[in-house]
């Protein structure tokens, strides 16, 4: 975890320190991890960190590799970044809750609930598609282009 990361997330979390990291996933292509950070002291036990960093010189085993991809992707994460910035709040539970996030460059830091530990289990959770159709559909006109 680089020292961005960790400030934010002790930042946004009131934590006073990180105990143990745990690595979840990587994201595809060696574009990131995605970890949940164990926490002392603070609000939260714990908390799921997506931290984008695309590689300088992008690599794919079966060559999937272009200018074209490259942008394809960091869009990918511009869209999610936004997404969690601007409409995630009005989701209510099925979401985790985006605590901080931050860009700088290329790289983007998402600080989020750790719905393993969230009070309402996701499968109790019901969201009738009449809830969810005007949020998309508001997101997605409100969607900047990059």
């Amino acid at each position: 975890m680089d020292e961005v990361c960790q400030a934010l997330v002790l930042d946004a979390t009131g934590a006073s320190s990180i105990e143990k990291v745990q690595n979840i996933q990587q994201l595809w292509s060696g574009y990131g991890q995605i970890f949940r950070a164990r926490l002392r002291g603070g609000a939260h036990r714990s908390v799921v960190v997506k931290c984008v960093q695309p590689p300088e010189i992008e690599s794919h085993p079966r060559g999937w590799t272009s200018a074209i991809a490259y942008q394809r992707k960091l869009k990918s994460y511009q869209v999610e970044l936004h997404w969690y910035r601007h409409w995630s709040h009005q989701c209510s539970g099925a979401v985790a809750r985006c605590y901080a996030s931050h860009q700088q460059g290329n790289k983007i830091w998402l600080v989020l609930e750790d719905r393993t530990t969230a009070v309402t289990p996701v499968a109790t959770i019901h969201c009738p598609w009449i809830n969810v159709a005007p949020c998309c559909t508001g997101w997605r006109s409100s969607m900047p282009t990059f």
